[in-house]
């Protein structure tokens, strides 16, 4: 099937179900017919259609980020993909040569046609960072490529007003909304989950929970400590990091033991578009034993729940009266408002006995 250009252009289970078998190596049973008739008939301890149902959020992400592609395609004769298939062999091929720099798997994901045409490295580049996107979720593009997207009309920035997004946050404990006001941003990068942006006390978080506990069910049998590119063959984040950004939601930001935060993540599954995965308890089935116990360290984003615990315990002010004493409230400045004081004591005490020896005097 062709690239499409529009986010909202549909895909069919098939489709899906090739992405799947492409990233996440999804067994396919043979049974499978393009609908749900076939679970009678599935042998697989995992059924692949219920996988499509748990990741509904993050297809959802796959078709916005292939229609940026297509538009870009669109605009440019010389595009290095243009169908799914194609999509999906260079994906395959990333998870082969999880080491090999831009340059040389273009060269071997891109070799030259039969009647010469070379296909331009900016091309392939653009393909390789749809592919890499797609398998973490973690844009793979420079800087000034994404502002060159953002001149061309091709991504959007969220301008203010966030009517949409802004959430109150029940970080750490249900207290904190008595002395915190930072707001809830949904965030679809792993990398920038619990970023916490002072100025407009938004916290954003990447709430692709379906996407995170995929790749913990693909990496179970793998550790916790094997090198970034043993994770990529198997298409997957470093499996740190998953446990880490679906932790800190499920069991720190939004825990689903307490009542008021289910109805907090639940309001935003259904107003705001987070993933439907959010409201389920994590299932051991893709958690070792020692996860399973929430024997976990913050490797990756412990100084984040820091930030934000400091935000909560100690919140920045909002009046412009607070905010002054705010900046005042630095050792040095304590200093000379203290030997200030005691100036003004001196000064006053030496009037006081200078009052106290002339009335003295007048008696």
């Amino acid at each position: 099937m062709e690239i499409q250009t529009s986010p909202s252009s549909s895909m069919s289970d098939e489709q899906r179900h090739l992405i799947g078998r492409t990233i996440w190596d999804w067994n396919d049973c043979g049974n499978y017919k393009g609908d749900h008739s076939h679970r009678t008939h599935c042998s697989s301890r995992i059924c692949a259609t219920d996988l499509l149902e748990k990741l509904a959020s993050f297809f959802g992400f796959y078709q916005s980020e292939v229609a940026v592609y297509g538009l870009e395609k669109s605009r440019n004769a010389h595009a290095a993909l243009s169908t799914h298939k194609e999509l999906c062999e260079l994906i395959k091929t990333i998870k082969a040569n999880p080491s090999l720099v831009k340059t040389e798997l273009g060269k071997q994901a891109f070799p030259d046609k039969d009647d010469g045409a070379v296909t331009p490295f900016d091309e392939q580049e653009r393909a390789i960072n749809l592919a890499a996107n797609l398998i973490t979720m973690t844009s793979c593009m420079g800087s000034n490529k994404d502002i060159l997207r953002l001149e061309q009309g091709l991504i959007q920035l969220p301008w203010k007003p966030r009517n949409r997004w802004q959430h109150k946050t029940c970080l750490i404990s249900q207290e904190a909304e008595k002395y915190c006001s930072s707001r809830v941003s949904s965030y679809r990068r792993p990398f920038s989950h619990l970023t916490l942006d002072k100025n407009d006390r938004v916290v954003y978080v990447f709430h692709h929970c379906g996407f995170l506990k995929e790749n913990l069910r693909v990496s179970m049998d793998q550790g916790s400590e094997l090198p970034a590119e043993e994770y990529l063959k198997r298409g997957c984040i470093p499996r740190q990091l998953a446990l880490e950004a679906l932790d800190t939601i499920q069991g720190i930001l939004f825990p689903l033991a307490d009542a008021q935060s289910k109805d907090l993540i639940s309001s935003l599954v259904s107003t705001s578009y987070w993933d439907t995965e959010c409201e389920q308890i994590p299932s051991s089935s893709y958690l070792t034993s020692s996860e399973a116990d929430l024997n976990i360290k913050y490797h990756y984003f412990g100084t984040r729940l820091k930030d934000l615990y400091d935000e909560v315990s100690d919140p920045r002010p909002k009046t412009y009266m607070g905010k002054w004493l705010d900046r005042k409230k630095s050792a040095r400045h304590v200093m000379m408002a203290t030997l200030t004081g005691v100036v003004i004591a001196i000064v006053l005490g030496m009037l006081t006995l200078g009052v106290s020896g002339y009335q003295a005097w007048l008696g």
